[in-house]
């Protein structure tokens, strides 16, 4: 279940956290993406869409992909990458990590680093070795907080096999058979619940983010608007 869907309707793992920690008090854009079904499914979403999306490119396709772009995470991933035999340029710091991935990458080895990097940033670029409807484009680098969103920073093609369990993810109150639609969240951070005993830079990370989730979608044109209580 992707993380925004889990905030809404399901349970979010412990590691969702890790995502809020650049959230004080106040309203912030969150997540926007945006699709329109043909004969296939073109999808323009904002950063955080990135790794849900490259894991559907590369779910049901055999080729070998020409990769472009980096990985980053607040936990050390790279035993991922080694295990899979990956070659990589390594730029990580004391707390945070990112590396650097450009080659042909078979689609197999691919779902692997998606497959266990789902709490992290996997900003890759894919271009299939064949003809088929898979592909994604990413920015470099996650934007900086305080930046302005990027609707467009994620671009990707999709084949129809896929609309169903899409749909099910990231328009989880739909059914398949729109032709255009978007989803755009809000995030009203009221609260800061802070363990006692705690350092300005400690309660920063370790503060539980209190307030609601602004769900907007947009279905041929038809808008809905929900509401849901957040506390991660």
């Amino acid at each position: 279940m992707h993380y925004l869907k889990s905030l809404c309707v399901g349970e979010p793992s412990t590691w969702v956290h890790d995502f809020f920690v650049r959230y004080s008090r106040g309203e912030f854009e969150g997540p926007f993406l945006c699709c329109k079904v043909k004969k296939d499914v073109k999808v323009k979403a904002s950063y955080e869409w990135a790794t849900y999306l490259g894991d559907l490119v590369v779910s049901d396709v055999d080729c070998d992909f020409k990769v472009d772009g980096g990985i980053y995470g607040k936990r050390d991933f790279r035993p991922v990458l080694d295990e899979l035999g990956l070659e990589y340029k390594d730029s990580s710091k004391k707390g945070f990590f990112q590396v650097k991935i450009r080659g042909e990458v078979p689609a197999a080895v691919l779902r692997r680093v998606y497959g266990g990097l789902e709490d992290v940033f996997v900003l890759l670029s894919l271009v299939p070795r064949e003809k088929v409807s898979a592909r994604i484009k990413c920015g470099k680098k996650p934007p900086k907080p305080g930046k302005k969103r990027k609707t467009d920073f994620v671009s990707a093609t999709l084949p129809l096999e896929a609309l169903e369990g899409f749909v099910e993810e990231v328009f989880f109150e739909e059914k398949p058979g729109f032709r255009e639609a978007e989803v755009d969240y809000l995030f009203e951070i009221r609260e800061l619940e802070i363990p006692e005993g705690m350092s300005a830079a400690e309660a920063r990370v370790e503060a539980k983010r209190k307030g609601f989730i602004k769900r907007r979608s947009m279905v041929d044109g038809r808008e809905d608007v929900a509401e849901y209580p957040l506390l991660i």
